[in-house]
C-alpha cells in the first residue's frame, strides 16, 4: 500500500512528481494544512574566501608582495582586501607597516543580536581554532551558539545552574571549561558541548606526591564564590581558576585534580591569566595588586604595585612582544615590559571607566578595550607617540560593555554587553562613504539593517542625513593634504573625531572608511 501525505485529488503517493508539484502548490496559504510557503531570504556573509582566493592568485603567479596591487582610495579595491595575517606581514608599495593595524582593525557594526537574549550577556568567545562560531554564555546559565559567517544562531543549552561568570577554550580548540556563580566548574568536549567532569572546588583539595591528598581545615581554602576567570597553560595539561575566595587554584585538566593553591592576594581575584611559553601566572585582585607567580613552587615571583581601585583585567601579549597589559578601575590601563624586569612600559590614561580587554590575535601590539558607558576603543603600544587610542566607537553599546572576543582569523569583532545584545563587528571598507553614517557613530536609532531585515546580499543601505563621513562641498577638492576626497586636514578634524592621528605619520589610513 502506498503511503500518501493525505486525503483530497491532489495528493499523490511518495515519489510521483506530479503529486508533489500539486502538493507544493497548495501551500500558498488557502490549504487545508495551514501551511505557508515561505521563500528564505539569503543572509548577507562575511567571509575571507575573496581575500585568500587573491592571495593565493598572487602566489600561483609568482607576484612577490611588493608588486601586489595596493589598496587605493576607492571602494573598488574591497576586492583587493587581503586576510590580516597578510596584511599584518607584507611591506608592499603604499601599505606602510603602520597602516596594517588601521586596515585590520575591526570598526563597521555587521550585526546586532539581541531577540533571544532576556540576561545580560557575560562572555562571548570564538572557537580558537577556525573561528566559525561564537559561544555566548550569559547569567542565566545557558549557552548558546551562533554562527559566526552569516550570524544565525544553532543552539542553545543549560549548562549551569547559577549565572556563567568565566569560560575558555583549551588551546587546541577541543575543550572548554566553564565556571559559574556558585564556584562549580565544568570541562565540555568540543564542539558537541558533551559534558565530561564537574568539579565543585568545595570538595578539592591539594594533591601531594604521588597523588595524596593534603587535607586542610582552612576555612579560606574550602569556602568558595564566584568564578572570576580561567585560564590554560601553553600544552592544556593544566588550568587555572579565580574566585571571590582570594586565591588563584592550578588545576590538573586530566584528572580534575588540585594542585596547587596560591595564597597572597586579600580580596577577591578578579583575574588571571597563563603565559602561553614562561612558567608565568598574573593574577589581578580587589586589592589593588597584581601578582605574577611561579606554578611550580607556589610562590610570588613579583608583585606589581601603583593601581588606586581593583584591577579587572590582566593579559600576558604574545610571546614576541612580552607585555603584560592591565586594566584597573582607577581608570587607568598599565602596560608593563616582562623583559625588563616588569617596568611600567606605558600608561593609558582616560576618563573612562574601562571593563572588558581583548587583545588582537594578528596585530600583536594592538588591543581592545570596552567602557561601561559603552564605548569599544583601539590601542596600540608600538606607537609611541599616542598615548590615546587610535580608534574610538563612541556608541557601540547602551551599557557597559562585559566581554570582548576577536575571530582568530582577525577580520571580525564580537562584543557582548548588559543591555541584552551581542553585535558582531567587521573590517571597514576601502574609502566608504558611509563609514561614519552609522548609529554607532551619530547615536542614532539603529534600524532593522542591523538585525537582517532588507539587508541581504544584493541590497543598498540608503543613506541618511547624519553621514559625515563625505561632506556635501566640494570647494575642497583637489587639495593636496586629502586624507579622502573633498575633505582635508582641517576639515577632517571636526568631522572624523573618533580617530587619532600622529604627527609622525601623515599618510595614514583615518578609520573606519579607509579614505
Amino acid at each position: 500500500m502506498n503511503r500518501t501525505f493525505g486525503s483530497g485529488s491532489n495528493m499523490a503517493p511518495l515519489g510521483n512528481p506530479s503529486g508533489m508539484n500539486n502538493f507544493n502548490d497548495n501551500l500558498d496559504g488557502n490549504s487545508s494544512l495551514g501551511a505557508v510557503k515561505k521563500n528564505p531570504a539569503p543572509r548577507r556573509v562575511v567571509d575571507l574566501n575573496n581575500g585568500y582566493n587573491r592571495y593565493l592568485f598572487y602566489l600561483k603567479n609568482r607576484i612577490v608582495k611588493n608588486n601586489f596591487r595596493h589598496i587605493q582610495r576607492n571602494s573598488g579595491f574591497t576586492s583587493e582586501l587581503l586576510p590580516p595575517t597578510v596584511i599584518n606581514q607584507m611591506n608592499m608599495t603604499g601599505v606602510l607597516p603602520s597602516q596594517a593595524t588601521e586596515i585590520n582593525t575591526m570598526t563597521k557594526l555587521q550585526h546586532l543580536s539581541n531577540k533571544k537574549h532576556v540576561n545580560s550577556i557575560n562572555t562571548v568567545k570564538f572557537t580558537p581554532t577556525d573561528g566559525r562560531r561564537l559561544l555566548v554564555a550569559k547569567s542565566s546559565g545557558e549557552f548558546m551558539l551562533f554562527n559566526a559567517d552569516d550570524y544565525s544562531f544553532e543552539t542553545i543549552m543549560q549548562a549551569h545552574d547559577a549565572g556563567i561568570t568565566a569560560c575558555e577554550y583549551s588551546n587546541s580548540g577541543d575543550w572548554l571549561v566553564s565556571g559559574d556563580m556558585d564556584g562549580i566548574i565544568k570541562i565540555w568536549q568540543q564542539p558537541s558541548l558533551n559534558l565530561v567532569k564537574q568539579i565543585d572546588p568545595r570538595n578539592a583539595v591539594p594533591s601531594g606526591p604521588g597523588g595524596s591528598s593534603l587535607v586542610s581545615n582552612r576555612y579560606d581554602e574550602l569556602v568558595v564564590g564566584s568564578i572570576r576567570d580561567i585560564s590554560f597553560n601553553w600544552d592544556d595539561s593544566r588550568f587555572i581558576s579565580c574566585g571571590d575566595d582570594k586565591l588563584v587554584k592550578i588545576w590538573n585538566f586530566q584528572t580534575g585534580q588540585l594542585e596547587t593553591t596560591l595564597k597572597g592576594h586579600h580580596w577577591d581575584v578578579r583575574t588571571c591569566d597563563w603565559h602561553k611559553e614562561y612558567g608565568l601566572v598574573v593574577s589581578g585582585s580587589k586589592d589593588n595588586l597584581i601578582k605574577l607567580w611561579d606554578p611550580r613552587s607556589g610562590k610570588v615571583v613579583s608583585t606589581l604595585l601603583g593601581y588606586k581601585h581593583t584591577v579587572l583585567k590582566t593579559k600576558f601579549t604574545d610571546p614576541s612582544t612580552n607585555k603584560l597589559i592591565s586594566v584597573g578601575k582607577d581608570k587607568t590601563c598599565r602596560i608593563y615590559d616582562l623583559r625588563n624586569n616588569c617596568r611600567e612600559y606605558k600608561t593609558y590614561k582616560e576618563d573612562l571607566n574601562y571593563i572588558s580587554l581583548e587583545l588582537h590575535p594578528v596585530q600583536k601590539t594592538t588591543f581592545i578595550m570596552g567602557t561601561y558607558d559603552g564605548q569599544i576603543k583601539f590601542y596600540d603600544f608600538s606607537k609611541e607617540t599616542l598615548n590615546e587610542s587610535y580608534h574610538t566607537i563612541p556608541h557601540a553599546h547602551e551599557q557597559n560593555i562585559n566581554t570582548l572576543s576577536v575571530n582568530p582569523r582577525g577580520h571580525m569583532l564580537a562584543s557582548g554587553s548588559r543591555d541584552r545584545s551581542i553585535r558582531f563587528w567587521t573590517r571597514g571598507r576601502p574609502y566608504d562613504p558611509n563609514a561614519f553614517d552609522e548609529p554607532v557613530y551619530n547615536n542614532e536609532k539603529i534600524n532593522g539593517w542591523y538585525y537582517g531585515i532588507n539587508n541581504g546580499p544584493n541590497a543598498v543601505r540608503q543613506k541618511t542625513d547624519h553621514g559625515v563621513a563625505v561632506p556635501e562641498n566640494d570647494d575642497l577638492q583637489g587639495t593636496t593634504t586629502n586624507f579622502m576626497p573633498n575633505v582635508t586636514k582641517d576639515k577632517l578634524s571636526s568631522t572624523n573625531k573618533h580617530s587619532k592621528k600622529t604627527d609622525d605619520l601623515e599618510d595614514e589610513y583615518v578609520l573606519p572608511g579607509l579614505g
